[in-house]
């Protein structure tokens, strides 16, 4: 890709008649700014105002302003995932009590719908073979980054009604769980039901971690895919939730034109400027 960095723009600018150099170097200087690299792509939509727009989502996911007790940490959205189906996964909730779809959580493991949804394997989800995933939801979005782009903070809280419980060959081992998918593979697992943050909740859930931020690592120039899920893990029997909300500051800019389309109407400027000053001398 051509470009003229503004050492030569003053190089050329230093070649020229004082008339024609006079005449030149504004509009040499704008091209230089106007030859600058297109604005960085970032998530569209990430704080969830705009609903799902530019998002996929699959299983039980729903956009909560706050209805389930605790507000969104930006703006007026957050979203919602779960584990819940449409039967009695509470009890002695009634059925679908903590579905807020109408949609339910799809399956994981054998079924590896959920897996499917985010590039990973069949039964990546799985804690152990003693440990393994029934049923869950995800939301993901592919996005482009022209540059290399800043970090990406996200805010999270994990939200359950499952307990840990002694498990042949597993004694005390967490169940479910929420995590972070990066471009097809497991990123890093949030929290789970004996995560150390866990604590009361005033939400319609028993336990929350809270609000709290993971920052992901500088993406590289290219196509990136984000995901973000929870999982039931060996049971159905009590539903777990993830709320994900992410700051406007992460929004993709407006997008300025090409560099190349820039270059054509800087040139066709240029020449058109440099004719006339000959003709006037």
């Amino acid at each position: 890709m051509m470009t003229m960095t503004n050492q030569k723009l003053q190089a050329l600018f230093n070649t020229m008649t004082p008339k024609t150099s006079a005449l030149m170097f504004p509009v040499l200087m704008l091209g230089g700014l106007m030859l600058s690299p297109s604005a960085h792509a970032a998530l569209l939509n990430p704080s969830f105002e705009d609903g799902f727009d530019n998002w996929d989502i699959i299983g039980d996911v729903s956009i909560d302003r706050g209805d389930i007790g605790i507000n969104p940490p930006f703006n007026n959205a957050q979203a919602l995932l779960t584990t819940a189906s449409l039967g009695a996964d509470d009890s002695p909730a009634d059925a679908g009590a903590f579905n807020f779809s109408g949609n339910s959580a799809v399956t994981t493991g054998s079924t590896p719908e959920l897996e499917t949804f985010l590039g990973l394997a069949p039964g990546a989800l799985d804690m152990s073979p003693f440990l393994e995933g029934f049923e869950g939801s995800a939301i993901a979005q592919s996005f482009t980054v022209e540059e290399e782009e800043e970090d990406l903070t996200v805010s999270w809280n994990f939200l359950t009604n499952d307990s840990n419980s002694d498990f042949p060959f597993t004694p005390n081992s967490p169940r479910d769980y929420a995590f972070v998918v990066l471009d097809g593979e497991i990123f890093t697992i949030l929290a789970d039901t004996n995560s150390s943050s866990l604590a009361s909740s005033s939400t319609v859930f028993e336990r929350e971690t809270g609000f709290q931020s993971l920052t992901l690592p500088t993406l590289s120039a290219g196509v990136h895919t984000i995901g973000f899920g929870v999982v039931d893990i060996q049971d159905n029997f009590a539903t777990s939730a993830l709320l994900i909300d992410i700051p406007p500051s992460s929004e993709q800019p407006q997008q300025t034109p090409e560099p190349t389309s820039k270059l054509g109407l800087f040139l066709l400027v240029t020449f058109g400027l440099v004719s006339f000053a000959k003709r006037r001398r």
